[in-house]
């Protein structure tokens, strides 16, 4: 199944109320009010004693297990966790868990339980069972919202709650509902969604349908399970519907109750999900099938694909008349008088809607309702002329029809998110492809752009939609057209590091340092750094130093150029470490590769479950000089040598120079991997890219030995 997904998504809401009060003549207003006051809060009394004692018994030997089953020396371990899958204001997960702890470290670790919610969570509710059979059950107010950054560059909310007088032999038990809203129905937003072909692999709930034609089931977690299972209804019954396994044996439905099409899914015996460095997206690791019910009445891949681009055709409709309109046609033509060229026109466009254009999904502060408001005001193109705000979408499209309008052929490109699936053509089950950029002919080559992104510079997208094999549709086309993204080369992707340092007598080292962004770097710098307030850039920036450097001092920090597009986002800061230089007797020892200092090692166990998955090429180049203190000479005299690889995908190369008249050392460090596309690595040369590494980090750990006179 084929899901081509925009980004307006349709949410529905339902309103109830009192309308008609001649049936209770007998009652006064005030009297009515007070009634239906209690009844509601007796209802709610009721609905809470209901959840508090809606919890199945737990059994004397799940109070008695003391060590985990199926990973022994775990920490923990799932007793069960089942989820039941329906649809209600949305599609619901409904979970209940059921955790053992049984080690000091499990006590720890689980005394806060983090439910990720990013979807809306609902009907939370928690209780703790002792070893000797008492209760606790947690209280509304125990629960609480909160964002935790598991990456530099994306940020989780989630649902948390600590857990009271937790022992070693505790079982903690909860419930919640995880709803995916953009399952709702009906759609209060269609007007530039397709009209969609019952013959088009789509999955209709992602665009506001009532029935779900797509479903995930995870079956491995960070804990090991003894159990899981899910309960789902597959309308038509299961043989209308395709079951893939993911990195697991495939699971047969069993039944629940064939009148209600309802069937479970179970597994037994589930190890934990490691978390290892650079790890491949889940879909390469994790435990999990996909139900999905194709209505194609073709299996040739190659048609399936074709078929799917139909999806798009009213956005290629609406880019069209978007060219034709009048107004759009001027608009073009004005911002393009003086261009002599055609690169030079597409690029004077892509800035109007990048820099002039605000994008409505990066306010946070606007509510869905106020967002689908703004959005349904831009329904026609001089509309959103006249307002300079929309959806990203309605961004790249006016954008595709400027240049259309000039006479360019445009592509919609539709792509994905490589942190979550790699993808594979000749497989389209389960795949989700989404509008990500417009593809302009320029000459005889197409430039893939997008202009919703305030970051972005102009041919580049963001470094998870580059490096991908994307779909590309145009007017008129009956076959998928396949588009190679590539990544951005090592060199394109730099940090360009300087440091100007003194060092003193007694080892501190001062001065100053400054650390240029270019490339992917930039875009996720600057994508970072607009999230933050200047306070939390200057700690945040503050504490990557400290990370490294405990003792490091670090004051008068700048940041420059966070909305320039096309320059490079830029940190100074002035530094002060002491004893950066030990000395012993007349001698003192450095390391020259600074900016390395204090790093910890990139892998550090011997073994590897999963392959190991670099986000993309990069490079970094270093250039510092260390002023000496006066009547102190060069005592080394090997050579700092460089490293690289058999296949030439890396390189690390030193130039240390001595001026002995001005005391000054010149240092550069030049490094780069990824060469060639080169970034994904299975886990059987694992032990060869771990000890490369390692070489590494002992080159750049190497120090310089200068002696008193």
């Amino acid at each position: 199944m084929v899901a081509l997904v925009g980004d307006e998504t349709a949410i529905g809401t339902n309103q109830t109320g009192l309308s008609d009060m001649k049936f209770i003549p007998s009652i006064s207003r005030p009297a009515f009010l007070l009634t239906i006051a209690v009844i509601i809060v007796l209802s709610s009394v009721l609905r809470a004693r209901s959840q508090e004692n809606d919890w199945r018994p737990v059994t004397p030997g799940e109070l008695a297990l003391e060590q985990a089953v199926v990973e022994p020396g775990a920490d923990a371990e799932a007793i069960f966790w089942e989820t039941s899958v329906f649809q209600r204001d949305g599609l619901v997960y409904s979970h209940y868990v059921r955790l053992k702890i049984f080690t000091e470290n499990g006590r720890q670790k689980y005394s806060k339980i983090d439910i990720p919610a990013n979807n809306e969570i609902k009907n939370l509710a928690a209780r703790v069972i002792h070893h000797d059979g008492s209760v606790f059950v947690l209280n509304k107010k125990d629960f609480f919202d909160r964002s935790i950054v598991q990456t530099k560059y994306l940020s989780y909310k989630v649902k948390s709650f600590a857990v009271p007088n937790l022992d070693t032999r505790s079982i903690i038990e909860y419930r919640y509902d995880e709803i995916h809203s953009s399952f709702r129905s009906p759609p209060l937003y269609t007007s530039m969604l397709p009209q969609l072909d019952i013959t088009n692999p789509v999955s209709m709930s992602a665009y506001g349908g009532s029935t779900p034609f797509y479903y995930r089931l995870n079956f491995q977690t960070k804990i090991p399970a003894q159990r899981i299972s899910y309960t789902v209804k597959l309308d038509g019954g299961i043989d209308k519907w395709k079951v893939k396994a993911r990195n697991m044996i495939i699971i047969e439905g069993v039944p629940l109750n064939e009148k209600t099409n309802k069937y479970v899914f179970e597994k037994k015996g589930v190890p934990a999900l490691k978390s290892e460095p650079y790890m491949p997206p889940e879909s390469q690791t994790k435990q999990f099938l996909q139900l999905f019910k194709l209505e194609s009445k073709t299996e040739d891949v190659k048609d399936v694909w074709a078929l799917s681009t139909l999806g798009t055709r009213e956005r290629l409709e609406y880019i069209k008349k978007t060219g034709e309109d009048g107004d759009v046609i001027e608009k073009a033509r004005t911002l393009t008088t003086n261009a002599t060229t055609k690169e030079e026109k597409i690029r004077l466009l892509y800035d109007y809607c990048q820099k002039e254009f605000k994008n409505l999904r990066l306010n946070r502060a606007i509510s869905h309702q106020d967002y689908f408001k703004a959005v349904n005001k831009n329904d026609k193109p001089n509309k959103i002329l006249e307002t300079k705000q929309g959806s990203p979408n309605q961004i790249r499209q006016l954008f595709a029809g400027l240049a259309n309008s000039l006479g360019f052929e445009t592509q919609l490109i539709l792509g994905y998110d490589r942190t979550e699936y790699f993808f594979d053509e000749q497989n389209s089950a389960g795949i989700i492809l989404y509008f990500i950029g417009i593809a302009v002919k320029i000459g005889d080559g197409w430039r893939i752009v997008d202009p919703a992104d305030p970051y972005l510079p102009f041919g580049m997208l963001p470094w998870y939609k580059e490096g991908i094999t994307a779909l590309g549709a145009q007017e008129g086309a009956k076959e998928a057209l396949w588009v190679k993204i590539p990544m951005a080369t090592m060199d394109k992707t730099r940090a360009v590091r300087t440091g100007r340092f003194t060092l003193s007598d007694d080892g501190t080292l001062e001065g100053e340092l400054k650390i240029e962004y270019h490339g992917y770097l930039n875009i996720n710098e600057k994508t970072a750094a607009a999230e933050e307030t200047l306070a939390e850039r200057e700690r945040n920036f503050k504490d990557e130093i400290k990370t490294r450097i405990g003792l490091a001092e670090v004051s008068d920090i700048r940041f420059e150029n966070l909305t320039e597009v096309d320059k490079s986002y830029t940190a100074t800061c002035r530094i002060r470490v002491l004893n950066y230089a030990q000395k012993t007797g007349r001698r003192f020892f450095f390391q020259p590769s600074f900016f390395e200092y204090g790093s910890p090692p990139t892998f550090v166990s011997s073994t590897r479950t999963y392959p190991v998955y670099i986000p993309f090429p990069w490079s970094e180049d270093d250039d510092i000089t260390f002023e000496l203190p006066k009547g102190y000479s060069l005592e080394t005299t090997d050579p700092m040598r460089g490293i690289t690889d058999p296949d030439g995908i890396s390189l690390l190369t030193f130039n240390a120079a001595f001026d002995a008249d001005r005391n000054v050392i010149k240092f550069q460090r030049r490094f780069y991997f990824g060469k060639n596309e080169k970034t994904l690595f299975s886990t059987k040369v694992y032990p060869s890219l771990k000890a490369l590494f390692d070489a590494f980090k002992q080159a750049d750990s190497r120090v310089m030995i200068f002696r008193k006179k």
